[in-house]
């Protein structure tokens, strides 16, 4: 039992330390009006993200871990001294009228005996159940397979054991030894951090924290499908319903209590996405200061990173296309520059240290011919041996029967195809549906023309790259079928003008 407690400090400390960073950000930024759990969790993940990043480098300047975690220890007392005070001196006991207001109404639930009450509370008890499984069966058993044991967890142990080897770059044990050197290193150092506050290397404790990061993507796929919609009997039952399709997906299942990097990396990805289709919402910085951070956390949770950071890059550049358009690219080229700056401010140090010892990237894979041979495997894989419930073959069938809200500027009539200029709303449902195709294109250019076709075929790689799109396809069918239910999606805080004017 005490060693739940010692675990529950490591998770602690780290959750206050991002709650400490995002209240600096939120005092120079102005806010976004995100409900209090996604506030959770992004200071949840920035704190992860953070003190694996940091003991990196106070590593490479031959910091002691055992200093580093005093040092950590000593501003997470601090922080929880000023929480404190602030909850009880400044708000006067107000905070926890309001948190129990909120936990009234976590989900909107009328105990009234009606056919929707009813569906809500069996969807509740799925997702509760879901919850206790991936948190009983981490807890229970120890990593065990191959790919676990001789990457991350063999690297955490390294940190562990011989941190002064792991960081001396003369040593065959350098950054955790030969073996898959070019992985990033979050998860084998943020397992490391685990081991020292438990005294020990357990590898069947050490999983829950994957268990978070499961947890942590619910809530913030839930309470993000709430915050884009109004309230209603019926959308809150929508949102249950499609949380709980998330929880019950095979593979995100498999990954809440095993310890490779694919769920800390789709949880940092959905983060960015989400991060960015709120600051196309509302246009605040913080967003968009948030977003780079994320995408900056998805490249040092995993190489992979940098695709799906691309991907970000590449559909931020469409909107600011599409805002020169509008007359209104001055403003959004300058967030534009500001979300450029810290990402690279945050990422470069690492990127930069990448190419000084010659690491590569994605595992430096070679152009090779074309290989369409793949195209069936990864269908194959997705629909039927990997499969992921479901949810795809509905999410394709919402897609067709949505195809206007994706391409408001089409129209139908009288045997003719008609183009016609779109409605300048609903920026979050375009912006996501070319997140998601761009994606999957990159994901198909490295199957389809390098050297990765091989992981295709013997199927390691395609389940694990495209979980890193099952939350967000979520999202987007929660906003493509708001119309079904009475609800519409938050719109641009634009002047009535610029909303009329063409959009993508």
């Amino acid at each position: 039992m005490f060693d739940y407690f010692k675990l529950f400090i490591s998770l602690f400390i780290p959750w206050l330390i991002g709650a400490g960073v995002l209240s600096l950000f939120k005092r120079r930024f102005s806010a976004s009006n995100w409900p209090r759990p996604v506030w959770l969790v992004f200071s949840f993940a920035l704190g992860v993200g953070l003190i694996s990043y940091l003991m990196f480098w106070s590593g490479l300047i031959g910091l002691s871990l055992k200093v580093f975690m005093a040092i950590l220890t000593g501003l997470a007392g601090i922080l929880a001294v000023f929480y404190l005070m602030k909850f009880a001196v400044f708000n006067r006991g107000k905070f926890l009228v309001k948190e129990k207001t909120w936990f009234k109404n976590l989900f909107s639930l009328n105990f009234k005996i009606d056919f929707l009450s009813i569906v809500k509370i069996i969807l509740v008890l799925i997702i509760i159940f879901q919850t206790v499984f991936i948190f009983t069966a981490a807890s229970l058993r120890p990593h065990i397979y191959v790919d676990i044991l001789e990457n991350w967890g063999w690297k955490a142990k390294v940190f562990f054991y011989q941190p002064d080897q792991a960081f001396n770059s003369q040593s065959s044990l350098f950054l955790g030894g030969e073996s898959h050197r070019h992985y990033p290193l979050h998860v084998p150092l943020f397992m490391t951090w685990i081991y020292s506050w438990l005294g020990e290397v357990n590898d069947a404790l050490v999983n829950v924290v994957f268990a978070f990061y499961f947890i942590a993507l619910l809530i913030l796929v839930y309470f993000t499908l709430r915050s884009w919609s109004k309230h209603g009997s019926w959308r809150n039952a929508l949102n249950l319903a499609l949380t709980a399709v998330l929880a019950t997906l095979p593979l995100l299942n498999y990954h809440g209590f095993n310890a490779y990097a694919d769920l800390p990396l789709t949880f940092y990805f959905t983060l960015a996405v989400v991060c960015f289709l709120n600051y196309l919402k509302n246009r605040s910085r913080l967003d968009l200061v948030l977003a780079a951070l994320f995408a900056g956390l998805s490249i040092w949770v995993k190489n992979t990173g940098l695709v799906l950071s691309a991907v970000i890059f590449i559909v931020f550049l469409i909107y600011l296309i599409n805002s020169y358009f509008k007359k209104d690219w001055r403003s959004v080229g300058k967030d534009f520059l500001f979300f450029c700056f810290w990402f690279v401010f945050f990422i470069s140090p690492w990127l930069v240290f990448k190419e000084f010892f010659a690491i590569v990237y994605l595992g430096n894979p070679a152009i090779a011919w074309f290989h369409p041979e793949v195209i069936p495997a990864v269908f194959q894989q997705i629909f039927f041996l990997r499969s992921f419930h479901f949810w795809p073959g509905i999410f394709i069938l919402i897609l067709l029967f949505s195809w206007r809200q994706l391409f408001p500027g089409l129209s139908y009539s009288h045997g003719r195809i008609r183009i016609s200029r779109a409605r300048g709303e609903d920026y979050a449902i375009r912006m996501l549906f070319l997140i998601i195709l761009g994606v999957i294109a990159a994901y198909f250019s490295l199957y389809l023309f390098t050297t990765h076709y091989e992981y295709v075929i013997d199927g390691t790689s395609v389940g694990r790259n495209f979980l890193t799109l099952m939350p967000i396809s979520v999202l987007l069918a929660g906003l493509l079928l708001k119309d079904i239910f009475g609800n519409r999606v938050p719109k641009e805080t634009q002047s009535p003008k610029v909303r009329s004017r063409s959009s993508i």
